[in-house]
């Protein structure tokens, strides 16, 4: 290879790498662009009014087809997620589900591939809040305002 060919290759590689052709430049793609905006939102779960902690909170949009879950912590609290990290919900209407499911415990020395599978993890919530249909649950996150949300899920 000449010479010139050597520093055609590398200024093209070079202008390629600095204006992000390669790799998408700042990290954002067409879908990144085109993505609804997103808006802080976050919450409380109970259950028979005490704190419901490790409980996955699913709000399912009802127009704008983007899902937002977030997962509470001891003390109830939430915050959602869609795209990335604790970044919101889409301004929407949602359908609101919650579950929490406890595994059992392997015994001691359990090993997955040689002992039979242990038994699935058990829903401790009631279960019609974990369906979208049945639960009753419901939120609006809006573009101007708080999107705080209260969730009582009552065992009876």
């Amino acid at each position: 290879m000449t010479l010139f060919r050597k520093m055609a290759t590398s200024f093209v590689l070079l202008i390629g790498f600095s204006s992000g052709c390669f790799w998408g430049g700042n990290g954002e793609d067409q879908w990144t662009r085109q993505r609804p905006p997103v808006y802080p939102t976050k919450g409380i779960v109970t259950l028979d009014g005490q704190p419901l902690e490790k409980a996955v909170v699913i709000f399912r949009s009802q127009e704008k087809g983007v899902a937002a879950t977030g997962v509470t912590d001891a003390n109830g609290t939430f915050k959602l997620t869609s795209y990335k990290a604790d970044d919101g919900a889409v301004a929407d209407h949602f359908l609101v589900a919650v579950s929490k499911h406890e595994a059992p415990e392997p015994p001691s020395g359990y090993n997955s591939d040689t002992m039979p599978p242990l038994p699935p993890a058990k829903l401790v919530t009631p279960a019609k809040y974990a369906e979208f249909s049945t639960s009753g649950l419901e939120a609006t996150v809006v573009e101007k305002g708080e999107n705080t949300f209260e969730f009582r899920l009552e065992s009876k």
